[in-house]
């Protein structure tokens, strides 16, 4: 039975979430875009933005474990440990001023407050919401694109050493079938195999003597 492909899995469990993320999110913007309040307007996309969670959700406990799955093997890669440090720090940034807000039983504009700054850490936390899907998928396109690395690595070193054993057995010189001995050219074989008697008779050869 042919065994399932889980990166091809993972990858199109990916898209799925990343589509259900985007497709409320691209709508909520177009209709901004046209001076319109979604939620006023449109109140199923406040409810098609609360699935989407759910996306966010499989994003967030199945590829950022992935990822991480990854790291344990490739600690000396850079680019891999950045994403990792990303991950980090914009957990805390994303989910804190929400848990604040709950507990407090406000909104993100109240617990934010009014004027410049209020806006201002509304739009980093916005950017920082917007950018958390985008940033996990990327880190677990990576860390698939290490792996195949490594997979590619091995084989390659694998092919040098049949190689170089296939190479070390063509400098051996041709070995007798019969008696087992090596010599260096094949006429020395050639001759040697004209009054071979083989191990056995060598052997009984040499205990009569």
């Amino acid at each position: 039975m042919k065994q399932p492909d889980w990166n091809l899995l993972l990858v199109s469990l990916l898209k799925v979430a990343a589509i259900s993320i985007a497709i409320p999110r691209t709508m909520g913007l177009s209709v901004a875009m046209l001076g319109v309040s979604a939620k006023h307007e449109y109140p199923a996309l406040v409810v098609a933005e609360l699935w989407s969670g759910l996306g966010l959700a499989i994003l967030e406990g199945i590829a950022i474990a992935y990822v991480f799955s990854k790291w344990k093997h490739s600690r000396d890669d850079k680019v891999l440990s950045s994403f990792i440090v990303a991950f980090v720090l914009t957990w805390p940034l994303v989910f804190a001023p929400y848990l604040v807000a709950e507990q407090d039983g406000l909104t993100m504009s109240e617990l934010t407050g009014a004027g410049l700054l209020g806006v201002s850490l509304r739009l980093l936390w916005s950017g920082l919401v917007a950018t958390l899907p985008m940033l996990i998928v990327a880190g677990v396109g990576y860390a698939d694109s290490v792996v195949e690395g490594l997979v590619e690595v091995k084989q390659d070193s694998s092919g040098i050493k049949q190689g170089l054993a296939e190479s070390s057995s063509n400098l051996a010189g041709p070995t007798c079938a019969k008696c087992g001995k090596q010599f260096a050219t094949k006429q020395a074989l050639g001759g040697h195999s004209r009054h071979c008697k083989g191990i056995a008779v060598e052997l009984s050869n040499l205990v009569e003597r």
